[in-house]
């Protein structure tokens, strides 16, 4: 029933977002250190 892609597909998910939240603090943190 394609329940194993439906997970892969949810995991990809849920990485592509924690890999944005990552990317948006490191670009804060950059932002506090060049000011």
């Amino acid at each position: 029933m394609g329940g194993e892609r439906g997970k892969g597909a949810l995991y990809y998910n849920v990485l592509e977002l924690f890999k944005k939240v990552i990317i948006k603090k490191e670009e804060q943190q950059w932002q506090k250190v060049n000011n």
